[in-house]
């Protein structure tokens, strides 16, 4: 028998990228992410699949990189809750579309290979 399903926190995105702040154009790998708050307290964050592209990433594209990341977040959400719904007792997957997208994280200097 499956355990219960954690509790769903947020969702969100999170974009890997291989270059720095300083770079023109970096590539750059956009996930969605659940995070999820189990019976002991403890939070552990589920990644879904993404989007993978080129982009400039200076200090002026940073809205765009939120905005790409915000879009990746909405449209790979459920897929992570379909992941959940598999792994726990949860007959279908629940809707994601009303959790709060609050969170945004960029890692930078990311190697090709943590893609």
């Amino acid at each position: 028998m499956k355990p219960p399903p954690p509790e769903v926190v947020r969702r969100g995105g999170l974009v890997r990228i291989a270059g720095g702040p300083g770079d023109a154009v970096a590539q750059a790998h956009a996930l969605a992410f659940l995070d999820l708050r189990f019976d002991d307290g403890h939070v552990e964050r589920w990644t879904a699949g993404g989007s993978l592209r080129d982009l400039p990433v200076g200090p002026d594209d940073m809205p765009a990189l939120e905005t790409w990341a915000r879009k990746i977040a909405d449209e790979y959400a459920f897929s992570a809750m379909c992941d959940v719904a598999r792994s726990y007792d949860v007959p279908s997957p629940g809707v994601v579309d009303q959790l709060p997208c609050e969170e945004i994280v960029l890692e930078w200097n990311c190697e090709p290979k943590t893609f």
